[in-house]
């Protein structure tokens, strides 16, 4: 399966909340949707939106905080 190859690969190497993978997980469930497998596309893109909106605010804060 093409998505468990896309997790292993970039969530083995880099883990689950590095921007590539977040970015991977949101391509990979757009495909998904596209595909007709909307409902776990959209479970995908939900994950990396948090997962981006989690390291916005680890930026923001040390920004702030240096």
């Amino acid at each position: 399966c093409v998505r468990a190859y896309v997790i292993r690969s970039e969530c083995g190497s880099l883990g689950p909340d590095h921007p590539d993978t977040a970015a991977a997980g949101h391509n990979l469930g757009l495909v998904l949707d596209c595909l007709g497998k909307s409902s776990r596309g959209l479970q995908l893109v939900q994950e990396a939106k948090t997962v981006s909106r989690r390291l916005r605010q680890v930026k923001t804060c040390m920004r702030v905080c240096v």
